[in-house]
């Protein structure tokens, strides 16, 4: 596809890229159907253009109404979490939703652009002792959605999978994982302690915008890898902007890992809410500076912005929020 949509369809609209997706297409001239299982508070409740439709993501009738006189599909929506109670829950919702839009849009020929994730290009399975702790749905699901994309592409659909790193920005609502170190951090509540590792992050607004260029683009896989930021930088840079110094102490690998997995036993065993970080994220944290991903970001015509400013807007957006709280 080379011409700009007029009508787009958008799931995942009340998450972190969706929204910044929805306001870029808007700002555009461009009609956005976004798909919606509730009201959102932060999604405007009448706007030129901008239509709501109601239903889930892996219902086909849902995503019948939603490709409705639309001549382009964003998938931008997943669970996104360390740890689930109902790993079928992510599963499904990851996995199957995507094959039902996929299917959907295929019948009506609508281009489609995927939001996967670059974790989807690192070694898999984790090794057996992470295993036993930590089954990494998360990581499951994307790469099974990029094997499903991919098989689509081979029978001639035109359907586009953007792999971005970690994602930070404003207007992280939710907030995202990465939006929640940010924000522990500027009030100086961050995690007491660090290890060795880091990751590859990626300003939202760029991956937003790499949404708009890989729709028009050959169809294919994107990758987005950002900048590399160790854990030690991002909280020392965030603790920088909020006049603090930073307090975390360095541990081993190894030593974080059990702590991970300590907490991971007790969000299954009592909370059942997500722990900070699970033994398989360490293990990806600690290894990502030894990842060689590619980088599509000129093949797709995109500019990416310095990760420091990226991370300097989270945390403004994150303090006036918590101004008007």
């Amino acid at each position: 596809m080379s011409d700009s949509p007029r009508r787009v369809a958008l799931t995942g609209v009340s998450g972190f890229v969706g929204t910044h997706l929805a306001k870029g297409m808007l700002a555009r001239g461009i009609e956005v159907r976004a798909l919606v299982r509730k009201a959102v508070p932060w999604l405007p409740a009448q706007h030129p253009g901008f239509t709501l439709v109601h239903g889930d993501i892996r219902s086909p009738q849902a995503a019948r109404r939603l490709l409705e006189g639309a001549d382009a599909l964003f998938h931008t929506a997943a669970v996104v979490a360390p740890w689930v109670p109902r790993p079928s829950d992510l599963l499904e919702t990851n996995i199957g939703g995507t094959q039902v839009l996929l299917e959907e849009a295929a019948a009506r020929e609508i281009p489609s652009v995927v939001t996967n994730s670059i974790v989807a290009l690192d070694p898999y399975p984790p090794p057996r002792m992470i295993r036993l702790f930590d089954h990494n749905y998360y990581l499951e699901s994307k790469r099974a959605t990029l094997d499903l994309i991919r098989k689509d592409r081979q029978r001639g659909q035109h359907v586009t999978a953007l792999l971005p790193s970690g994602i930070v920005g404003p207007f992280d609502h939710r907030p995202t994982a990465i939006g929640r170190v940010i924000r522990e951090a500027m009030a100086g509540k961050a995690p007491p302690i660090s290890f060795s590792g880091g990751m590859y992050l990626i300003d939202v607004r760029d991956v937003a915008e790499a949404h708009f260029l890989a729709v028009q683009a050959t169809a294919g896989d994107y990758v987005l890898p950002g900048e590399f930021w160790s854990l030690d930088r991002l909280y020392s840079f965030v603790a920088a902007l909020a006049g603090r110094q930073p307090h975390q102490v360095q541990v081993p690998a190894w030593l974080a890992m059990s702590g991970a997995a300590l907490l991971t036993a007790w969000s299954k065993t009592w909370t059942r809410q997500p722990p900070l970080i699970t033994p398989a994220w360490v293990y990806s944290f600690h290894h990502a500076g030894s990842r060689n991903y590619p980088d599509d970001t000129d093949r797709l015509g995109l500019t990416p912005r310095p990760v420091a400013d990226a991370i300097t807007d989270a945390a403004s957006w994150f303090a006036e929020s918590a101004g008007h709280a």
